[in-house]
């Protein structure tokens, strides 16, 4: 149950701010002085999913906004005891009570030349 609850706010939260992003109004600009292949107006949606459900809204969320998408991996790949939301003590459990939790990844994360990660 904790783990369906868990994936449903991550949901929301990730369509919250895909239309924020999409309601949000663009300033006018002089096309002469933009370049439209900038750098600074490219958008990544970043996102984790073990289980593959959050990939697929992700999916959803960089076709719609037309964004660059990059999936977080973790160092250590979660296996399905550590999935096991049933049991207290599986790592998924631990780490997500734990405030200072911070697993290791193992790709890199350049968003430097993006306007907006998300």
């Amino acid at each position: 149950m904790k783990k369906i609850i868990g994936i449903l706010i991550i949901g929301i939260i990730i369509i919250i701010l895909a239309i924020c992003f999409l309601k949000k109004e663009k300033p006018s600009m002089n096309m002469e002085n933009t370049n439209v292949n900038d750098s600074n107006n490219k958008s990544l949606v970043l996102y984790f999913s073990a289980t593959n459900n959050t990939e697929q809204i992700a999916k959803y969320i960089s076709e719609i906004t037309s964004s660059d998408i990059l999936e977080i991996i973790p160092k250590d790949i979660y296996t399905d005891e550590d999935l096991d939301y049933n049991n207290d003590n599986s790592r998924a459990n631990r780490e997500q009570n734990d405030k200072n939790s911070r697993p290791e990844i193992s790709n890199n994360l350049d968003i430097e030349n993006y306007a907006i990660a998300f």
